[in-house]
């Protein structure tokens, strides 16, 4: 409340109008907030915060990574380390020269969403089988995704590149990136 910059008030959305205004792209709302002390009047203005979802150390991924539709959801997690057939591995490069890219991304528990990260140094660049694994999905946003069950910490996910990934193929990586905290 601009009338109270140092207070907060918290309180739970009973009601979201089903339309929203024109230009200004808002909604009415109506949100029921405790006021014992009687400090808010009809026509103060807020500025408000809404929470949609929280969950400690959640496992989260970037919504690109997961794959499928409403049924069945998988990623593609990189066996490290693994050999497989004697097939010469399928080399993964970033977006050049008309090859088509991966990324992969290793995770690690987030208390907030994971986001554009740091590239791993080309020693830790070796070979590995790409292994498509159920997922169980806890919550789903434009950006990332918290993984309930199917992966866990320290897991390698790939990013992209799924037009020409399989599971069980050999792959070389070429660059992957940490998941900041």
């Amino acid at each position: 409340m601009d009338a109270y910059p140092d207070k907060t008030f918290e309180g739970v959305i009973e009601n979201v109008a089903p339309q929203i205004a024109g230009t200004s792209r808002t909604s009415t709302a109506r949100v029921r907030i405790e006021n014992p002390e009687r400090f808010l009047l009809p026509g103060m203005f807020a500025r408000v915060r809404i929470l949609l979802y929280s969950k400690k150390d959640a496992l989260v991924v970037p919504t690109d990574a997961v794959q499928g539709g409403e049924g069945e959801k998988w990623v593609y997690v990189v066996k490290r380390g693994e050999t497989g057939d004697s097939a010469k591995p399928e080399e993964i490069l970033p977006q050049q020269g008309g090859l088509t890219g991966l990324a992969a991304m290793a995770l690690k528990k987030q208390q907030k969403p994971a986001s554009s990260n740091e590239s791993v140094p080309a020693a830790r660049r070796d070979d590995g089988i790409a292994e498509k694994r159920p997922i169980t999905v806890g919550y789903t946003r434009t950006d990332y995704t918290q993984i309930d069950a199917g992966v866990t910490e320290g897991e390698i996910v790939v990013l992209t590149g799924f037009e020409r990934l399989e599971d069980g193929k050999k792959i070389r990586l070429v660059e992957t990136q940490e998941a900041e905290l």
